[in-house]
């Protein structure tokens, strides 16, 4: 599933994306940053990927991090998230229905399976993720999502 906002470059900091966010976040025993390709380093990104981050599971010297981020950053300080996400290449969130699966998902991701191998090894996971388009939030779960489109019907902002 994709959700185009053709207005603006995707910024998961917009109120527009309470919803959807919050509807993962209420489902979810954990939530992980996923970034690769960084852009650039400087000390802002050190410091917010720490605020952001709950554990450190995988840091390639930033170049490639998974991170499981403390729920309240996604909630109430996305601010600091999209700060972060703003500066990789490839970054995502994947949400996982099961904490106990966070080793899986660290050994997958380090063996760089990248996420079909993930989905076929953890249960209950949904991923967002942006890819080369700036404006499309890309959505992938290997469980059930099918009424968040729900959240997007009849509105005007995405």
């Amino acid at each position: 599933m994709s959700i185009l906002d053709p207005n603006n470059d995707l910024d998961l900091s917009q109120r527009k994306w309470d919803q959807l966010l919050d509807y993962f976040v209420e489902r979810s025993q954990a939530i992980y940053f996923c970034g690769s390709r960084i852009n650039y380093l400087d000390d802002d990104i050190i410091k917010n990927v720490g605020y952001l981050c709950e554990v450190e599971l995988i840091n390639e010297e930033f170049e490639r991090i998974l991170i499981r981020v403390k729920p309240a950053n996604v909630v109430l300080n996305r601010n600091l998230l999209r700060n972060v996400w703003n500066v990789y290449e490839r970054p995502s969130l994947i949400f996982s229905e099961y904490k106990e699966n966070e080793d899986v998902i660290k050994n997958v991701l380090s063996q760089r399976m990248y996420f079909p191998g993930l989905f076929q090894q953890v249960d209950g996971l949904c991923l967002f993720y942006q890819d080369m388009q700036p404006n499309v939030l890309w959505l992938q779960s290997n469980k059930n999502i099918s009424t968040v489109s729900d959240i997007f019907i009849d509105r005007d902002e995405v």
